[in-house]
């Protein structure tokens, strides 16, 4: 694993921001919706997902010409979550973040002829979908407050 490496000024995760190609991760604060600061060590993978995650968050109501509200704060918050989770299980490979017709995100990888989407369309559940090497596919949804052990088995399953 990189050395982490930190940049004097903090950033804001609400802006949009590139990482810098001499860093391999740097120090970033987030301001929660309770108003609350923290600081976290972000790898190269968490960044680019927070990066496309931010781009997500600036999008405009009606993004998509369908009605679709812009990402609430609810579920940027549950999604920045999975990302500190994609952080600690040392996921290495960058998911695609993509917008959810209807004010949702998803995160997808696909790994070794499999798939994993991870969906955040309610602030109450986290849906998910895995399509296996010969093509069939397990949908599910548990509560957010089983998000962390959740996630940790989809994406030990998908990474083993």
């Amino acid at each position: 694993m990189a050395p982490e490496t930190a940049i004097s000024d903090p950033i804001t995760i609400k802006d949009s921001y590139e990482l810098p190609d001499e860093f391999d991760s740097w120090t970033a604060v987030s301001s929660c919706s309770t108003d609350d600061f923290f600081s976290v060590n972000l790898t190269a993978v968490a960044s680019q997902a927070l990066s496309q995650l931010n781009a997500i968050k600036q999008l405009p109501d009606d993004w998509d010409s369908y009605g679709s509200p812009q990402l609430s704060e609810e579920l940027y918050s549950s999604a920045q979550k999975l990302i500190g989770l994609i952080q600690d299980a040392f996921v290495s490979q960058v998911p695609d973040v993509v917008p959810v017709s209807g004010g949702g995100v998803q995160f997808e990888w696909q790994y070794r002829g499999c798939e994993l989407e991870i969906e955040f369309s309610s602030p109450f559940e986290v849906a998910y979908l895995k399509v296996f090497e010969d093509e069939s596919m397990e949908e599910g949804v548990f509560s957010i407050k089983e998000m962390e052990a959740g996630v940790r088995k989809l994406l030990s399953w998908l990474f083993a």
